[in-house]
């Protein structure tokens, strides 16, 4: 297995080009290109203000912006005004959002009964309070219920870590009011990755001072990245013994060209949060047919942050691999270990007693 001189190019141009987009992101409200619209409507200038008068929720997406793990994301709302009737709630706030069945959002609420406070709240697999739910109950430190007065405008902040997520809340000049997190177990099903919006349902409501930070990671998941002066590559480890030693090769190679190279195994590759594009900008998976079989999943969530990834071999997870002791096999070597198990038959019955 050979990596070519332009995937060489390829892969250190893509690391490069990472190095310094993890500073703040101010997103301007005077671009209409730099969102992209769900669901709402927007009016672009000095102020950022957006409509939405449907049931559905609506959001507003810095368009730039990708899913992440680890992010910190404000922007200071007012909510201007209802638009659904005495019977609806109306909402404005920004949100970490996966797709529309799951989510977090941080918002000033007004209820049916006119009762206002400001909410923090997870939609997991469709479910709403999510957080709440015996089977999905996630601990809570603090709380942000607080009421809201229509004529303030509030500075909200979500940051979202690899095992929880916090809510602040700060007045006009920046003075914290409120703050609440959420501990989030790796047993519990819960929204663990997102990308960052405004999120509004059935109000108008106006936004300053939009911002996201993506941190670099120098550990994720357990695993340290290896810095180099031109980037960082996670590049997949094979478990045979001739595909290691020419993916070690390939790691020389890119360590001489001034890269940081961290090699994972095949339990690495798929331990949840370990391929985050805050941590390492590319990926390369040398034999890529044979994969763990949960490689896909961690994959598709890693290009959906940003991640680039090189495909060596394939097609990909043409034969995917499963654990079986302390090795992986693919469909064929379960099929030998299968023949190998001797079936014995007992001439009496299994729950007889004999003397």
């Amino acid at each position: 297995m050979k990596i070519k001189p332009w995937l060489m190019m390829v892969v250190v141009g893509l690391c490069v080009t990472r190095l310094h987009a993890q500073s703040p992101v101010c997103v301007s409200s005077a671009s209409e290109s730099a969102w992209t619209a769900l669901r709402c409507e927007a009016q672009y200038g000095e102020t950022l203000r957006a409509r939405h008068a449907q049931a559905q929720d609506g959001f507003l997406f810095p368009a730039a912006a990708k899913q992440r793990r680890t992010l910190t994301f404000s922007a200071q709302v007012k909510l201007e005004k209802r638009l659904l009737d005495a019977k609806g709630w109306n909402l404005a706030g920004i949100a970490l959002y996966a797709d529309d069945d799951n989510f977090w959002m941080l918002a000033l609420q007004e209820g049916p009964d006119g009762r206002r406070s400001i909410d923090f709240i997870e939609k997991c697999h469709g479910v709403w309070q999510a957080q709440n739910e015996k089977a999905t109950y996630l601990p809570r430190q603090g709380s942000v219920a607080t009421a809201w007065a229509d004529t303030a405008t509030y500075g909200l902040t979500l940051t979202v870590e690899p095992a929880r997520i916090v809510a602040r809340v700060a007045d006009e000049a920046g003075k914290v009011l409120s703050q609440a997190s959420f501990e989030i177990p790796r047993t519990i099903a819960a929204v663990r990755c997102g990308r960052p919006a405004l999120f509004l349902r059935g109000s108008q409501a106006t936004f300053q001072r939009v911002q996201y930070t993506f941190p670099v990671l120098n550990t994720s998941a357990g695993v340290t990245f290896e810095d180099g002066p031109r980037g960082r590559v996670a590049l997949y480890l094979p478990q045979q013994t001739e595909a290691r030693t020419s993916t070690e090769t390939i790691a020389d190679r890119l360590r001489s060209a001034g890269l940081g190279v961290t090699l994972l195994d095949q339990e690495a590759l798929v331990r949840e949060g370990v391929l985050d594009a805050g941590a390492v900008g590319v990926a390369i998976l040398p034999q890529c047919e044979r994969l763990p079989v949960a490689a896909g999943e961690m994959v598709e969530h890693y290009l959906k942050q940003g991640g680039h990834v090189a495909f060596l071999g394939g097609p990909f997870l043409s034969q995917p691999l499963v654990p079986f002791g302390n090795r992986w096999l693919d469909k064929q070597d379960v099929q030998q270990v299968k023949n190998r198990i001797a079936t014995r038959f007992r001439p009496f019955e299994l729950n007889a007693t004999y003397a």
